[in-house]
């Protein structure tokens, strides 16, 4: 009895949560275009082009309708089941809402570990590939006068211009600091390309600080021995790209290119679990619609209850999130505070619901 009970819950659940989820990802999909299609016409990419910008966007618009659409979708779930009277039915069975709920953790646990395949492997591959496809052609100067700035082991590395799917560099210097922390060398190179799985240096030449001043010395074509791949320029050139737990963690330990502080990557790969359990929360903050009964007339109530926890949830964890990478907060407080509160928020909720 209570199995087959579970497979029709879950069966709402799923089918509203991924009713909700492609509803929000077509909204979000066509806004998006919206915003994007003038400048991809503009780029000679035609209606082809289009198709092809939605395509890569995919992965990251529908990693960000999770944590609504379980909260829809557990909305709808709980608010019908009550609308119906089939809560009652159930709790006069001895099944409380909080069984209730855990019939639907499991699957929420699921939407969980493909939120996290999706967010850590899937959506930085797309990323890269839309910078390289949204590169503009040589002599359009895009971003001109704003040069990229990476950490690359130890030296400070400034670019004019990365061009060829990251492959060809314009405008190089490269600045290698002492052991105090003070320049004691700088070197510019007008071009870089990669070739053969290393950077060569083309017209390079070495300003060295000495006791007697600067010297310069004579212009040179050189292989630059560095850990810089085309990846890690590509992720430079976006920023507000998603990275993964493995970048993150790499980045945050020196030994890949980076160009943001480490307070970034320290949260970056904090986020990186935390941000798939906000599914979880979602679910648990949802309860309050299984108490709505079309007799007592809060249904609606109930429903604007559970949303509006669910919308300043993701308010304050956004907002965490910012402190964090920012590095006005610990990154284990910015990533995990929001979902402890509101977590432990849904849970008494739950209790409450039951006692």
């Amino acid at each position: 009895m209570t199995g087959r009970m579970a497979r029709y819950v879950v069966g709402i659940f799923l089918g509203r949560t991924i009713g909700a989820a492609l509803a929000l990802a077509a909204l979000m999909q066509v806004l998006d275009l919206l915003d994007a299609a003038t400048e991809v016409m503009d780029r000679g990419k035609g209606v082809a082009g289009i198709g092809y910008y939605a395509l890569l966007r995919l992965p990251v618009i529908l990693e960000q309708t999770f944590p609504l659409a379980v909260l829809v979708g557990a909305l709808l779930t709980f608010a019908g089941l009550a609308r119906h009277n089939e809560i009652v039915i159930m709790r006069a069975a001895g099944l409380s809402v909080t069984r209730l709920t855990g019939m639907l953790l499991l699957p929420v646990l699921a939407i969980a570990g493909l939120h996290l395949a999706i967010a850590d492997q899937v959506v930085p591959r797309f990323e890269r590939r839309l910078a390289v496809w949204w590169e503009k052609p040589p002599g359009e100067a895009d971003g001109a006068g704003k040069a990229t700035w990476l950490r690359v082991g130890e030296d400070l590395v400034s670019i004019d211009r990365i061009t060829a799917a990251g492959t060809r560099l314009e405008g190089v210097r490269i600045y290698r600091r002492g052991p105090d922390d003070q320049l004691v060398q700088r070197t510019y190179a007008a071009t870089a390309i990669r070739q053969d799985r290393v950077w060569r240096l083309y017209s390079a030449s070495d300003a060295v600080a000495g006791p007697d001043g600067i010297v310069v010395a004579r212009t040179t074509d050189r292989v630059w021995d560095v850990r810089l791949t085309p990846s890690n320029l590509i992720e430079a050139m976006m920023p507000f790209a998603h990275i993964s737990a493995t970048t993150a963690r790499s980045g945050l330990a020196g030994t890949r290119a980076g160009a943001r502080q480490p307070a970034y990557y320290a949260m970056r790969l904090q986020r990186a679990f935390a941000e798939p359990l906000a599914v979880v929360v979602m679910l648990l903050l949802a309860t309050p619609a299984a108490t709505a009964s079309r007799r007592s007339g809060q249904s609606g109530q109930r429903l604007l209850l559970g949303l509006a926890l669910g919308m300043l949830f993701l308010l304050a964890d956004g907002m965490l999130a910012a402190l964090g990478e920012a590095g006005r907060l610990i990154p284990e407080v910015a990533a995990w505070g929001a979902l402890a509160v509101f977590g432990s928020l849904g849970i008494a909720i739950l209790i409450h619901i039951d006692s």
